[in-house]
């Protein structure tokens, strides 16, 4: 696992850059819904599967299907600069759908703090993106719907599915490695941490049925002035439905002919 402090500014970074794919159901900083979540304990085929690493069997990709996912990064920060006090609450939301072929992910990311006596309060307008999954001559392709100025829907080819690269995403803000065995079951923790990890500061994996259904992590530093980063997903399973826009404007047909 990566150090504390290439966490902690990669959260910043990616704050600081207004990321894309936001996280859902958050309305005043960080949630804490998968630290509630007690684990169940999973076998390493099981593990390998969730999280892609199964090399033998092309369908344990990673991937997931047919899930909800809502998720909260949070960083909050006082530190100094030029002499002056900059408290500063950075937050980043997601609420990701994926129904099969098609997914739906929302995003909002906000910011609430002063520097001195001055205001930096900012927020991100709300985002929706809609995408799907097809297949010509054999090869997958795949469609993204996005919102114009004019909150009209507009079609494009893309590079991969929304939701999937959000969930890769909040895997990046993480920076840690997955191997099944440099991870412990913890009572303490509800979940699997990192067998170093013994100042509880490293995520912590949560499993029901064999399935991914809570990450959590809160790191402190303290080098620099006070930092603490929170991450927080839950994933529920089944019953999710996606409806695409039914107008668009439909920009795919030059993209597909390049």
């Amino acid at each position: 696992m990566k150090g504390k402090k290439m966490i902690l500014a990669t959260v910043a970074l990616t704050l600081a850059a207004g990321f894309a794919f936001g996280m859902a159901g958050c309305s005043g900083g960080a949630t804490s819904n998968a630290k509630k979540i007690k684990s169940e304990e999973v076998t390493e085929e099981q593990w390998n599967a969730i999280f892609g690493l199964d090399q033998t069997d092309s369908e344990d990709d990673g991937t997931l299907e047919d899930c909800k996912m809502e998720a909260t990064v949070t960083y909050d920060s006082q530190t100094y600069q030029n002499g002056v006090l900059l408290d500063v609450t950075n937050v980043i939301e997601w609420e990701i759908i994926i129904d099969g072929g098609k997914d739906y992910v929302k995003s909002k990311s906000w910011q609430k703090g002063k520097y001195g006596e001055i205001t930096i309060d900012d927020e991100n307008p709300e985002t929706i993106v809609y995408s799907e999954k097809s297949e010509k001559n054999g090869v997958p392709v795949y469609y993204q719907y996005t919102q114009n100025a004019a909150f009209g829907w507009e079609k494009d080819v893309a590079l991969g599915m929304a939701g999937q690269t959000a969930y890769e995403t909040f895997f990046d803000i993480l920076s840690v490695a997955l191997q099944y065995d440099m991870y412990v079951y913890s009572e303490d923790a509800n979940g699997y941490v990192v067998k170093q990890d013994l100042k509880g500061q490293g995520p912590v994996f949560k499993f029901k049925d064999g399935k991914l259904v809570g990450i959590y992590m809160q790191m402190e530093n303290f080098e620099d002035g006070h930092e603490v980063v929170t991450c927080d997903l839950v994933i529920t399973y089944g019953d999710q439905t996606v409806n695409l826009p039914t107008e668009f404007t439909d920009n795919t047909t030059e993209a597909e002919e390049i």
